[in-house]
């Protein structure tokens, strides 16, 4: 299964968000994790080794977002996590159409 979590705010927040990839992972060594994250906690979670890749939104710019969009439909994911409690998360989960 693959499994989208958007966390883009800060460290802190992400390190709440780790028990529950852990726990994913437990259940399900084949299961590949990916994130979306922040400036602010790109750097860490590219240095966790339980996920397998870091998508960054770079900016509040409308084309950064429509580039991050079209990056994310290349993949196909089973389940999205909203754990930013987002807008722009919601509706990237919507138009990514998960299982």
């Amino acid at each position: 299964m693959n499994y989208l979590i958007f966390r883009t705010d800060r460290i802190g927040d992400f390190l709440i968000t780790s028990s529950l990839i852990t726990a994913i992972k437990r259940n399900d060594i084949k299961s590949k994790i990916f994130i979306v994250a922040s400036r602010k906690n790109e750097d860490f979670i590219k240095k966790y080794n339980l996920v397998d890749k870091v998508f960054l939104l770079k900016s509040k710019s409308i084309l950064d977002r429509i580039k991050l969009l079209l990056e994310l439909r290349e993949y196909k994911f089973n389940n999205i996590i909203i754990a930013d409690k987002k807008n722009r998360s919601i509706l990237f989960a919507i138009l990514l159409n998960a299982e």
